[in-house]
């Protein structure tokens, strides 16, 4: 499952704000989720 599957999943779980439209995906989205997946879970 790519990185943009995970993002998406959560972002229909209301886990993660949706990006508008044309905005690009922050570099370091992945390596924040990696560092961040209770603080995800727990919001």
């Amino acid at each position: 499952q790519s990185i943009y599957g995970t993002v998406k999943s959560l972002q229909e779980k209301g886990m993660l704000p949706v990006l508008p439209p044309g905005d690009d995906i922050p570099d370091n989205l992945h390596e924040q989720l990696m560092m961040k997946p209770a603080q995800l879970l727990r919001n």
